[in-house]
């Protein structure tokens, strides 16, 4: 399952289409720390699609 902080970072940049630098503003983050955890949050995503792990991740 996705935790909070990686579903707002997908919502933010995909669903609503903001930027790396608007995200990081409205979650009040680095914008590498957005890169990070939008990196985690797809390979997160990627896992629970594929059935690897039942979602969970190590």
């Amino acid at each position: 399952m996705l935790a909070p902080n990686q579903q707002e970072v997908l919502i933010l940049r995909f669903g609503q289409q903001m930027s790396l630098s608007e995200t990081a503003e409205i979650m009040g983050k680095s914008v590498s720390a957005i890169k990070s955890l939008q990196w985690r949050a797809t390979e997160t995503l990627r896992q629970i699609l594929s059935g690897d792990g039942n979602g969970e991740v190590a």
